[in-house]
């Protein structure tokens, strides 16, 4: 079974959205970047490097949350919270940065496009919003 439910992964992937990855400093102040990414199974794989105050962040505390949402009608979101993994093996890392960046070496990934009409309405308790 996914963790995602496949409206999530239809919206996940639909088109190239970006995602606001929230952090924490180390004097505990949030902090948000922007990041693009796209699913393996059901990993969300992103990338920022080592020494960016995110990167910090992360190898310090690996927990994190990220939304992305539709900037246009109906505004629906997903906020997905978790741990990260960390990978520092180059080949990994230029793998997941093609992948994001839609490298034709990485068609083995192709997007998944949904129209946002077809997305069903939000299960209760998920987190998210369809307007």
């Amino acid at each position: 079974m996914s963790a995602f439910e496949p409206w999530v992964r239809d919206f996940l992937l639909a088109g190239t959205r970006t995602g606001a990855l929230a952090t924490v400093r180390a004097d505990s102040s949030p902090h948000v970047k922007p990041v693009w990414f796209t699913l393996d199974g059901d990993v969300l794989v992103f990338n920022t490097h080592r020494d960016s105050v995110a990167g910090k962040a992360l190898l310090r505390d690996q927990r994190v949350a990220i939304a992305v949402d539709e900037p246009v009608p109906p505004f629906s979101f997903v906020l997905l919270r978790g741990r990260v993994e960390i990978s520092t093996d180059p080949a990994q890392l230029r793998l997941g940065a093609g992948r994001i960046g839609g490298s034709p070496r990485s068609a083995s990934w192709p997007p998944v496009t949904s129209p946002s009409d077809r997305w069903p309405p939000l299960a209760p308790g998920a987190e998210g919003r369809r307007r």
